[in-house]
Formats: C-alpha cells, sequence, structure tokens
C-alpha cells in the first residue's frame, strides 16, 4: 500500500500536466498575431502594430519559459499536500510546511506575472494603455487560469460590450 501512495500520486501530476497542455487554447494564430476571439484576451482591441506584436510575443515566451518549471513544482507539492493530508497519521506541521511552499511557489508566479504586464504595458502607446488598464480592471490581465471556459466567454463578451 505504501507503494501504491506515490505512484498514484505521481499518476495523477502527469494527469494534470497532460490536461492543462490539452486544454490550453493558442493564444497565436498561424501567422503569429494575436487570435481574435481569444477567451479572455483584450490584445486584439490594443490595435498593435507588428513590432509590438513581435516584442509582446517574445516576452509571452519569455513567461512561460520561467512560470513553466515553477508550476511543474506547483502541482509536485499539491501531491504532496493530498499525501501528507491522507497519511494515517497526518503531521499538521509538515502540512502546513507544505501549505507555505505552495504559498511562495504561486506568489512567485504572481510577481513575474506583474512584471511581464509592466513590460507590456511599457511598449504601448497612451490609447493602448488604457485599454490595457481597463482591462486589467476588469480581471483579465489577473492571471485567472482556474476559471471555466463559460467564465472566461462571459467576461471575454463583457468586455467586449463595455462601452
Amino acid at each position: 500500500m505504501k507503494k501504491l501512495i506515490p505512484v498514484l500520486a505521481l499518476a495523477i501530476v502527469l494527469l494534470f500536466g497532460a490536461a492543462s497542455l490539452l486544454s490550453a487554447q493558442p493564444m497565436w494564430d498561424k501567422g503569429g498575431k494575436f487570435a481574435k476571439g481569444h477567451p479572455g484576451k483584450f490584445y486584439h482591441q490594443l490595435n498593435l502594430t507588428d513590432e509590438q506584436q513581435s516584442k509582446i510575443a517574445d516576452l509571452r515566451l519569455k513567461l512561460e519559459k520561467e512560470i513553466l518549471p515553477i508550476r511543474s513544482e506547483l502541482q509536485s507539492k499539491h501531491a504532496e499536500l493530498a499525501l501528507l493530508k491522507t497519511e494515517d497519521n497526518p503531521n499538521i506541521k509538515r502540512i502546513n510546511g507544505k501549505i507555505d511552499e505552495i504559498s511562495e511557489l504561486r506568489s512567485k508566479i504572481q510577481k513575474i506575472r506583474a512584471n511581464n504586464q509592466m513590460e507590456i504595458r511599457k511598449l504601448l502607446d497612451a490609447d493602448q494603455r488604457k485599454i490595457f488598464d481597463s482591462g486589467m480592471l476588469n480581471n483579465c490581465g489577473k492571471g485567472n487560469y482556474r476559471m471555466g471556459t463559460k467564465d472566461k466567454f462571459r467576461m471575454h463578451r463583457k468586455m467586449m460590450f463595455q462601452e
């Protein structure tokens, strides 16, 4: 039984990783430009120049490369937390320690995302910045990766019809 639990935890982590990759929607079209109608994204409203799109694409790639290993570690920590909670004699200090580790990783991701958003914001002119800031205030740029597809669609529609 003790050997089965780590194997199950690993299987769960791999399953979540595969599911997140398969459910990801492309932000870019085939020409490397922002895909119109991408739920929760408002970049197409900014009327970006080709140069801005290229620079933002580079920033996006850099962001994904920075976040991917942290996200992997976060999934692993969640699996470890689940195992700690289901032990025969759970140790609350170890559980709380694992929760703290998870919180640190989430905080790290949020800081990296915030830095990326500010780098993107620097590339925009005043009118584009207004639209970008409006999207940020309407929750589009706050890392709501846990929202369901219907919620993202509703949020996107809300932004499209606000004015």
